[in-house]
């Protein structure tokens, strides 16, 4: 069976080139100036030194490169050919207009004479707009769009993005006057003729030329990003230019006057040489881009070398992209070293990166210096360090520093190896700073606190390459300084998992243990915990980790005492590991003094699963799952030395007629981004989760709400409905879920228990029962009324042969194959759009007598994917075998209600995927809160032989099928788009790819 994957999908267009080639002048520093060097251009580099080749970050395989997102090298997209671009491609930037139609706006050399060129504005189109690569592109006749009129000639280059307002795109190209740079704004109604606004843009005296301008919105109520266009009152706009003089990118945040068609700096925003930076470092000529499908802004940017002309000759490269965690505590701040008031003379644009200079890795200090010695030799004699200093000022109050030092990078004394530094904005009350660094070959890429502060490092080194090359921490401060990582134990993912190690069948149950750092590629262990004391003779039933401060993780799981009465009398113990050094934690010791809880009056034979430990109000805090009659019940217990635990004199949340509540959930999440939360977080923008699962349904279900601190309860919002009618994570074979906080990637991850719809015979007879799904990350959506889940990103990895579609009509009753990938193991992922909505029929009222926990499920199985529809059903037909004798149907079908409206409903449904009779086959559904106004819908889904996990509209609702077809099996499988709807469905995007199979031991 293979595990897989999730994909990132960008649109391979063009973004921003940057023709700049290296004029190093002796050991000053690089001086990249738009000098063109044609005794160099056509010199080709024959041999490629592979010393310093980055192995991770793009680049093509030679020669001089500044290409932004191109994964697949393809032929040029824009050569000098014409008169108006006779001398020189330079940058520019990449708009899709309406109707998906990309153009590009870039800058011409018309003439070579003023240096560096006489400059103009040009477009391309696509010679093909059903080439998804785009490989080919037209310059129509009507170049150039604009010339420079009172700009300086030769100093009027790098349009930006398009966006549109007040009836016009608008694009701003960079310039200068005298040493004031400035950004002139140009309109246009049709995209072909340009009008210069009467006022310059933004403007800035003695910055000099403004190269690579962007502007852009961003929201201030959450981490998705926003379309260029996007207005409104929750959004802000960032102006960044890239300073020829300096070399160095800097940005500032404000308001964009509408009226006036001017962006107006913060006054809180410095603007000009001392303010702020993406990147402290090597880093120039950013650009960035929305992305729709992930809803995101990103940010490209651009490490020049530090090498001189001959180097990049003999090294036959020149140019990469450039993108790793540790969270480290600071014991105490009083050793910290005073703030040297001199300092305040040092020019502001450089103060960190003097200060890292003068202060570097090996000056003992107070409070750091602490973090990476990278790419270091064995010896020593070669390493960049990557550290923090934290300063004390006069005030009382602390500044830290982060420095990435070249200093000492290298013995070739030819290369420029210089200090960076730039001050992290932080609150040092919980006494901790984290910190990334990406370390590939010849590149360090370093972000402090999350990201905010960012410095990255080319260097050279002669010792330390390839296997010669070594990572160390390092403290060289008075100030004792602790690596944590919790949840996240010493480099490794660890899952614990109930387990027989016997048979196939319920029994015998153990803790099993497989760790990864990956979460896609595992290695097995011995059992954590099994059966062998007084108080879990019986098994090891279900809990949870919790990782205490100062690295500790303790094991709270459920211990069976007696058989009796049926399940098991049910206690609460716990284990710890026997070698906290050890990053596997492979053995766990189980203390004297268990069991730590024991039920009182509740129902013995319902008392399991304790959750994840929370703290605040001076005490640890977990839930344990019971019952009371059919009342189901989550009680509270308190410690504050983890040992001795009170339950609280009333339960955390109970609801009536729900039965038993099995592996409760309980977590915060923000609702101001994507980002998960520690379990201990607290905040005025952050809600709760709690989620339970009903032993007498087998579904999940969760709330959201908030936490009464003060009554240690939890209420659901009046909104969230409570018990068998309410939201759940999966409305498929999804069970008995858990959740954890990831610090290193800023998530919380969801991992969910697909059990067998076969009899106990068939899973004796394959030898295996039940599968971990893949993790989910959830998150609150942006209406605060619902999760959404999507797989983690590590999955793309598995990702290797990829077919697409792009706007193919699929009429009333057609069926197209997907070829060209493994459909038994893949990935697939399609927008549907369809030109209206009259068609959908009308939602029975007679549906309203089916039972509200099982809606969806019960009219997916009255309308399924043979019924044909108005609108709908449409999706895939996943798992098939050659003459559809099996099939697993995953679709749509859009109802029309009232007033109007419309809801969608997704079906998976297993009742033909297998010619086994014996087999479970439900057909499983789930409505999904989606806005048709764009006539749109996504979905994908993840086939792995026996599973199929589906996400619709970005993670909305999911499904999960366990099925287990007979003639689909193997190479036998195939996998096709369906309609059986009036209306026609054109498939907008299209993407699939085959997996490879995950490591497993």
């Amino acid at each position: 069976m293979g595990l897989f994957n999730r994909f990132v999908w960008f649109l391979p267009l063009l973004i921003c080139l940057l023709p700049l080639m290296n004029n190093f002048n002796g050991r000053e520093g690089v001086m990249a100036f738009h000098k063109v060097h044609l005794n160099y251009q056509t010199d080709n580099t024959v041999k490629v030194n592979p010393a310093h080749r980055t192995g991770y970050h793009f680049q093509p395989k030679k020669n001089w490169i500044n290409d932004m997102i191109n994964w697949i090298p393809l032929e040029p997209a824009i050569v000098p050919s014409k008169p108006f671009d006779k001398y020189g491609c330079w940058s520019g930037s990449a708009t899709i207009l309406p109707g998906d139609k990309p153009v590009i706006i870039y800058t011409g050399i018309i003439n070579k004479k003023p240096e560096p060129g006489h400059q103009v504005q040009n477009y391309a189109i696509p010679a093909n707009y059903s080439d998804p690569y785009l490989r080919k592109w037209i310059k129509p006749d009507n170049n150039p769009i604009i010339k420079p009129t009172h700009e300086n000639v030769s100093s009027f280059r790098d349009p930006t993005t398009a966006w549109f307002n007040n009836g016009h795109w608008k694009i701003i190209i960079g310039s200068k006057h005298d040493h004031r740079g400035i950004a002139y704004l140009y309109r246009s109604r049709d995209f072909v003729k340009w009008t210069k606004a009467k006022h310059p843009f933004h403007t800035k005296r003695d910055t000099g030329m403004w190269e690579c301008p962007d502007f852009y919105p961003v929201s201030s109520r959450g981490t998705d990003g926003l379309d260029t266009s996007a207005l409104g009152n929750g959004v802000k706009y960032v102006f960044k230019a890239s300073l020829d003089m300096t070399r160095y990118d800097y940005y500032t945040i404000g308001k964009y006057d509408l009226i006036k068609d001017k962006y107006v700096p913060d006054n809180t925003s410095v603007d000009g040489w001392a303010g702020l930076r993406y990147d402290y470092g090597n880093f120039y000529a950013s650009k960035t881009f929305f992305d729709p499908v992930k809803k995101r802004r990103i940010l490209l940017g651009w490490a020049n070398e530090s090498s001189t002309r001959n180097e990049d000759m003999a090294k036959g490269w020149a140019g990469i992209h450039a993108d790793v965690d540790v969270i480290f505590t600071i014991q105490s701040l009083d050793k910290a070293e005073s703030y040297d008031e001199k300092w305040a003379k040092f020019p502001p644009e450089d103060i960190a990166k003097t200060i890292c200079g003068i202060r570097g890795a090996t000056i003992q200090g107070g409070v750091g210096p602490f973090g990476f010695l990278t790419l270091a030799s064995t010896m020593l004699r070669e390493y960049t360090p990557v550290f923090f200093r934290v300063f004390k000022t006069a005030d009382k109050k602390h500044k830290v520093l982060l420095c990435s030092d070249a200093t000492p990078s290298s013995l070739n004394e030819n290369e420029y190896k210089p200090s960076f530094g730039g001050f992290v904005d932080v609150d040092l009350a919980k006494k901790k700073l984290s910190l990334r660094s990406l370390i590939d070959h010849s590149i360090v890429e370093s972000f402090a606190e999350g990201g905010k502060t960012v410095i990255s490092s080319r260097v050279y080194p002669t010792l330390a390459i390839a296997g010669n090359a070594h990572l160390y921490v390092f403290n060289n401060g008075s100030e004792t300084i602790t690596i944590e990582t919790p949840m996240y134990y010493k480099g490794f993912y660890h899952l614990f998992y109930q387990y027989n190690p016997k048979g196939a069948v319920w029994g015998n149950i153990v803790w099993a243990h497989s760790v990864s750092k990956d979460m896609v590629n595992w290695v097995h262990l011995e059992p954590a915990i099994e059966p062998s004391e007084p108080f879990d003779k019986y098994g090891c039933w279900s809990g949870s980790a919790t990782v205490y401060p100062g690295d500790k993780p303790v094991l709270y799981y459920t211990g069976i005492i007696k058989e009796k009465p049926a399940p098991g009398y049910q206690v609460q113990a716990y284990a710890i590991p026997a070698n906290h050094s050890d990053p596997y934690l492979r053995k766990w010791i189980k203390p004297a003094d268990n069991p730590i809880i024991k039920p009182t009056s509740e129902n013995v034979s319902a008392f399991r699963d304790p959750t994840t430990a929370w703290y605040n109000n001076g005490h640890w805090k977990f839930v344990v799952g019971s019952r009371h009659n059919h009342r189901g019940i989550a009680y509270l217990y308190r410690s504050r030395d983890l040992i001795t635990w009170v339950k609280a004199k009333h339960p955390f949340h109970s609801k009536k007629d729900t039965g038993m509540w099995e592996c409760p959930d309980f977590y915060p999440v923000s609702s101001r981004g994507t980002h998960g939360l520690d379990t201990s977080a607290l905040g005025n923008h952050v809600k709760y989760v709690f989620k339970n699962s009903l032993e007498v349904t087998r579904y999940e279900y969760y709330t959201l709400g908030r936490y009464d601190l003060v009554k240690d309860r939890y209420i659901p919002d009046n909104s969230s409905v409570d018990g068998w009618g309410g939201l759940r994570y999966d409305y498929g074979n999804f069970y008995a879920s858990k959740s954890f906080y990831d610090p290193i990637q800023k998530r919380r991850i969801v991992w969910g228990w697909a059990n067998e719809s076969s009899t106990s015979e068939e899973d004796i007879a394959k030898g295996w029962a039940g599968i971990q799904l893949i993790p989910r990350k959830v998150w609150l959506d942006h209406s605060g009324k619902q999760l959404l889940q999507w797989p983690i990103c590590e999955l793309e990895k598995l990702r290797c042969q990829k077919t697409q579609l792009h706007n193919v009509k699929v009429h009333k009753g057609e069926i197209i194959e997907i070829k060209e990938i493994t459909a038994v193991q893949a990935d697939i992922d399609v927008i549907f759009s369809f030109s209206s909505l009259d068609k959908a029929e009308w939602y029975e009222e007679e549906w309203g007598e089916f039972p509200q926990h099982d809606l969806g499920k019960s009219i997916c199985g009255v309308r399924g994917a043979t019924v044909q529809g108005g609108l709908g059903p449409f999706g895939f037909l996943t798992l098939a075998s050659h003459k559809l004798e099996e099939y697993t149907p995953v679709f749509f079908r859009i109802f029309k209600i009232a007033d109007n409206k419309h809801k969608v409903l997704l079906c998976s449904d297993a009742t033909p995927s297998s010619l086994n009779e014996k087999e479970y086959k439900p057909s499983f559904g789930g409505f999904v809160d989606v806005d048709l106004t764009e006539k749109k819908l996504s979905l994908r889904s993840l086939i792995d032989h026996s599973v199929v996990e589906s996400f619709a509209e970005g993670g909305k609702t999911a499904i999960t099928s366990r099925v287990y077809p007979t003639l689909a099996v193997s190479k036998n499988v195939h996998l096709h788009v369906f309609n059986n709807g009036l209306e026609t469905i054109t498939i907008k995007r299209l993407n699939a790819w085959s997996m490879n199979t995950a490591y497993m031991n």
